[in-house]
């Protein structure tokens, strides 16, 4: 998986934090979300929301 600098960490983090909230993610939830959160900025994404809501739908689908 690529590097991230400091400042990407903050933002991916702060990306989690807020898409764990929305849905009241358990810790497991929580560490699938931080996966597919950082698989997708490995790819090239930043934007705050499409990576908010790539984690939300994530989390959605293992529910079901």
């Amino acid at each position: 998986m690529d590097k991230f600098s400091s400042k990407t960490i903050q933002h991916l983090r702060a990306v989690l934090d807020d898409a764990s909230a929305e849905i009241q993610a358990d810790s497991p939830t929580k560490a699938l979300m931080a996966e597919h959160i950082l698989r997708t900025a490995a790819t090239g994404e930043r934007d705050y929301e499409n990576l908010r809501e790539a984690a939300v739908e994530i989390a959605r689908d293992d529910e079901a």
